[in-house]
Order: structure tokens, then C-alpha cells, then sequence
């Protein structure tokens, strides 16, 4: 049986890079970049008015004649501002050459042709300088990075419309067991709502990959040969991971000439967890139970998936834990499900309860995993371990 960081290990020196591909900004969502993205020009690429007021040739002085001509937004570039003069300028507009300030119109009046300022304005009120937030060429987002939708805005703005961006990791996921329904009707007797392909579709889909998804029965036969024909990054059997009569994933893998690297993890749920190699092709057998198969994504396909991306694997850190644990364990380093947050104290992990490997009910609250090794209890405020599966939350 191998320790967890064993196994990390393995998938380190498994999983390899992926290829990239260009693909329009529109589908670029959940995407990671593969080069750094630089801006097309500068931003902004003109002098800009940040207010509705208007441009001024001075800043000295209390009253100037307006101009007959309105600076719009989208509008080319109108002549210089002369001497002495006012030009009425919109959010956006082009800022005419030779403009000191703008003043809100809220703070100057209109009358008889000529602008008349309330109060003093200083060099430079409200101009937006072209190049201002980023110079043509400057780097807008390094590779590597997962594009979300504030990223699509900011490739967007710089003119990146056709980003380099990893290839899509193919996972082939076999859901397996005669016990799942997968109805909307009343269970059968002695059957259980599958929550495992779901699940498992959820979370490959936030990682950005394209997902083929398959419901089987324990049938070793059927499992080997869709295995045999399966072409991917990421195979992953859901189930049958166990050594009982009706687990068919080692064989199957064996079956379809994957080298098995792991076969059991010193891991508390997912200790029957199996990994493999084909080439550049990864497989995974996962224990059957929902809990289990959350923990081992979170712990170990995930990082298969961040290698394959590029992306940076999820680390072990400390926290402080919010109120005590206790591991009732049998001895396996165990997994405990931590609701984060910070203070001043820093860090802290409030550990969450489950009753089983069955348990849901406190995933959607979940935003890391305890380490429990060592101890068999900790006390309110001791440093422990964590796997940070969420975005970690800062002081307030």
C-alpha cells in the first residue's frame, strides 16, 4: 500500500503536457492558456475623458468659449483645442490635443456660450493618458493561467481574440454497478441514486475537460473491452476498484495492457484507489462510494489534470484548526472535510462532520481537506495539514 505523497509522485512523472491548439475567445472559457497573452495596443489607445463635462485649454482660468462641437464616444479625433476654449466631451470621448483639464459638468455651467466653472480645477482632472493601464506589448496574462470569465474580458480589451490554449484533456469515465439507478422514478429495491457520474461530470467540466461518460453494470468482460477501445488522456472507472468477485477495474486495465503503478493508497476514504499508465494515456480506478470518489478527484485526479494543463498541482499547507478532531480511523492517514476562513489568527480549518463514505451532506460547504496523520486528536488551535480545494479566503 503507498502513501499519498508516493502516489503523487507517480503522477508527476506520468502525466505529460499537453499539446496546444488557437481557439476563438469565445470558446476559450475554462480554457488554460499555453503562451502569455501581450496586448495588440495600448489601453486606453487614445487620451480619454472619464466624465460627461468638457475639456479645457487652461486651468487658470474661470470661463471659456465653448466650441460647437461634442466629443461622443466612438467619434475620430477632432481638431486641436485652441486658447481660451471649451469643447463639451462625453464618457469615453477623444480628448482633443492641447486640453490641461476636464471638469465634470456638474461643477461648471452653460450659459450664453461659454463654460463657467463652480469651484478650481487641477492639470489633468478626469484624462484618461493613452497607454495608461497597459502599453502595446505588455504581458495582460502569463500561460498557465485556467481563463475564466473575468480573463475572457481582459483578453477581450487587449485584443486577444484567438488566445494559444492547451489542448482539452479527453476523459473517458465509466460510472459502474448493478446497484446505481440512474431513473427519475422510485428505486428499485435495493438500489441506490447514482450520484457518482454526475459528480464526476461536474467536477471534469469546472477543470475544463471533455468528458465521454459511460453507465455499466459489473460485467468485467463489457468494462475490458470498452477500456480496450477507449482513446484518451484520462481513463477513469468509476467502481470495482475493490478485490470482491464483482470489481473488475484492475483487470480490466490490465486487460487493455495498462501498467498498473498503484494498487492501494494509505489513504482514509480511498484506500482501494488504482492508477496505471499506456503510454501517454492515465488511468484511474476509483472506490465506488460518492465520498470516496470526491476525496480521491480532489486529491489525486486533479493533479493528474493540473499536469497535463500546466497548471500548478493543489499543495499541502498549514492551518489552524477552529474547534478540535478527533480521527476515529483504523491507522490510514484519514481526510477530514474543513469549512476555511481567516482572521487574526490567520488560517483556520473548522472541521465539518461525515458519517460515512456515502455522506454528501457537507460537500457543499467544503473548502478543504484536513490531513489527519500522526494523532488520534488535536486540540482547538493546533497547526495542522490541509488540501486546499477552493479558492483560500483572505483577512478581513
Amino acid at each position: 500500500m503507498d502513501e499519498i505523497e508516493d502516489v503523487w509522485a507517480k503522477i508527476d512523472r506520468a502525466a505529460f503536457l499537453l499539446e496546444s491548439e488557437r481557439v476563438l475567445l469565445d470558446h476559450a472559457h475554462r480554457r488554460v492558456l499555453a503562451e502569455t497573452a501581450l496586448a495588440r495596443e495600448d489601453n486606453p489607445p487614445f487620451d480619454q475623458s472619464a466624465v460627461d463635462g468638457y475639456a479645457l485649454s487652461a486651468i487658470d482660468e474661470t470661463s471659456f468659449l465653448c466650441e460647437e462641437i461634442t466629443a461622443h464616444a466612438g467619434d475620430a479625433p477632432q481638431a486641436v483645442l485652441r486658447s481660451g476654449m471649451a469643447r463639451r466631451v462625453l464618457t469615453g470621448g477623444v480628448v482633443p490635443s492641447g486640453t490641461q483639464a476636464i471638469v465634470m459638468q456638474e461643477h461648471c455651467e452653460l450659459r450664453d456660450g461659454r463654460v463657467f466653472l463652480n469651484q478650481p480645477c487641477k492639470q489633468g482632472s478626469f484624462l484618461r493618458h493613452a497607454g495608461a493601464i497597459w502599453k502595446k506589448q505588455d504581458v495582460i496574462l502569463e500561460q498557465n493561467n485556467q481563463i475564466d470569465a473575468a480573463a475572457i474580458g481582459l483578453l477581450a480589451a487587449a485584443g486577444v481574440t484567438a488566445p494559444s490554449v492547451r489542448l482539452q484533456p479527453r476523459v473517458v469515465h465509466w460510472v459502474t454497478g448493478n446497484e446505481l439507478y440512474r431513473g427519475d422514478g422510485p428505486l428499485p429495491a435495493g438500489a441506490i441514486r447514482d450520484s457518482n457520474g454526475p459528480l464526476l461530470r461536474a467536477l471534469l467540466d469546472a477543470a475544463g475537460a471533455q468528458i465521454t461518460q459511460y453507465s455499466l453494470r459489473d460485467d468485467g468482460a463489457a468494462l475490458t473491452a470498452s477500456v480496450t477501445q477507449a482513446q484518451a488522456d484520462i481513463l477513469i472507472i468509476s467502481g470495482g476498484a475493490g478485490h470482491s468477485e464483482r470489481d473488475h477495474a484492475r483487470a480490466a486495465l490490465l486487460g487493455a495492457n495498462f501498467e498498473i503503478l498503484i494498487d492501494g493508497v494509505n489513504s482514509r476514504p480511498g484506500k482501494p484507489l488504482i492508477f496505471g499508465q499506456k503510454g501517454s494515456a492515465l488511468a484511474f480506478g476509483l472506490p465506488g462510494n460518492p465520498l470516496s470518489q470526491w476525496v480521491c478527484y480532489h486529491v489525486f485526479v486533479k493533479r493528474a489534470l493540473h499536469r497535463l494543463l500546466g497548471l500548478p498541482v493543489p499543495e499541502l499547507r498549514e492551518a489552524r484548526l477552529g474547534s478540535a478532531l478527533r480521527d476515529r480511523g483504523d491507522g490510514r492517514k484519514s481526510w477530514q472535510p474543513a469549512r476555511l476562513t481567516c482572521g487574526l489568527d490567520g488560517l483556520m480549518a473548522h472541521p465539518l462532520a461525515w458519517q460515512h463514505s456515502g455522506d454528501l451532506t457537507q460537500l457543499p460547504q467544503t473548502d478543504a481537506l484536513i490531513l489527519a496523520e500522526g494523532n488520534a486528536e488535536w486540540a482547538s488551535g493546533e497547526l495542522v495539514k490541509i488540501l486546499p480545494i477552493s479558492m483560500i479566503p483572505s483577512a478581513r
